[in-house]
């Protein structure tokens, strides 16, 4: 499974419900092009979030891919701090190198 997302660049969104960890959306292409789309995304699907603060968790990913994330998530969300954090042994053993999350609060 992973080759074949390998080979035709599909990145899976996983998301938070009530608890449980579930498939979201696949995008297709370079990371450095659908991050924007992703993030794009999260605004859209949750409007109403704790703007005290952002993380950006991501296990190993290239700097340029956590730049990109960092700056449209300031340009689109109202954040009072964006911290950059790195996943841990777990989180990088199910996902992989390379994985990345935005990853906030929001209002229900």
């Amino acid at each position: 499974v992973k080759l074949a997302a390998g080979l035709f660049k599909i990145h899976p969104l996983i998301m938070m419900d009530n608890g449980q960890l579930v498939p979201g959306k696949k995008y297709k292409g370079k990371m450095t092009m659908l991050l924007k789309q992703y993030v794009a995304d999260l605004k859209e699907q949750y409007p109403s979030y704790d703007k005290k603060r952002c993380f950006i968790t991501h296990s190993s990913a290239d700097k340029e891919i956590v730049d990109i994330a960092k700056a449209k998530v300031a340009e689109i969300f109202e954040f009072d701090e964006v911290i950059e954090t790195v996943a841990g042994s777990i989180v990088t053993s199910h996902c992989g190198q390379g994985t990345l999350g935005v990853l906030f609060i929001y209002n229900k």
